[in-house]
């Protein structure tokens, strides 16, 4: 049994999917004339994360991943045990037409004007004929507790997208803005691709009371950033 891992507890493990085209370019959605298939480095990412979630140890009980090509690309080279189930729920946030018939710099100057846009109303500015962070928040934290609640025992693994995965601790975190995430760049809320965070539920618990970050994959052992378990203040699981 791996480090960390406590008998007849459950896990939630949240993978992002590896790097893509439009990711290198900081867009948050695939658009017109940019693949969203992963990169050679996204394989890489994808197949480390795999190795870093075997070394722990987890007994897996289920796979799911966001019925996109870069997630279910991602979660078969993680290489776990079982089938891979598809989840709508844990799609990407839907931009609708915002980047439609957007390329290069328009794209660019697209998801630039939505920053501006959504820092003034965070929670409920909604892209034409998309999703308000809140109603991903709202349908993804659906999903986490409906399936936690088919969970007895062992890890379930979810690979989904950034803002998905944001959205995700929102529900799974008391205070999440209290604790940002230990990347290697500095503290934030955004989970690297390819990285996974696990979330340990005591026996019984409906919140988790830990969570355990693998920030970057592909970092050597004496290099990895917030790889132990932390303790969730505000959290009575």
């Amino acid at each position: 049994m791996g480090v960390g891992v406590v008998r007849g507890a459950r896990q939630l493990v949240l993978v992002r999917h590896g790097a893509c085209a439009h990711t290198t370019l900081s867009l948050p959605a695939p658009v017109d004339g940019t693949p969203g298939t992963l990169t050679e480095h996204g394989w890489a990412q994808a197949r480390a994360c795999g190795r870093r979630l075997a070394e722990a140890g987890f007994e897996v009980a289920a796979v799911c991943a966001s019925p996109t090509e870069r997630t279910l690309r991602t979660a078969e080279l993680l290489g776990l045990p079982g089938e891979i189930t598809p989840c709508p729920d844990l799609a990407e946030r839907d931009w609708g037409t915002w980047f439609a018939g957007a390329e290069g710099k328009e794209a660019a100057e697209r998801h630039a004007r939505a920053r501006e846009l959504m820092r003034a109303d965070p929670w409920g500015w909604r892209p034409q004929g998309g999703e308000s962070l809140r109603e991903v928040r709202d349908r993804v934290g659906a999903w986490v507790t409906a399936a936690l609640t088919g969970l007895s025992s062992g890890a379930l693994v979810a690979v989904s997208h950034g803002e998905a995965i944001l959205a995700a601790r929102m529900v799974l975190e008391h205070s999440w803005r209290a604790h940002p995430l230990a990347l290697p760049q500095g503290p934030g809320h955004a989970l690297p691709h390819g990285g996974a965070l696990v979330y340990r539920f005591a026996p019984g618990a409906a919140v988790p009371g830990h969570r355990r970050l693998i920030a970057d994959p592909l970092a050597p052992a004496d290099g990895r950033a917030g790889a132990d378990w932390q303790r969730l203040s505000g959290n009575r699981g």
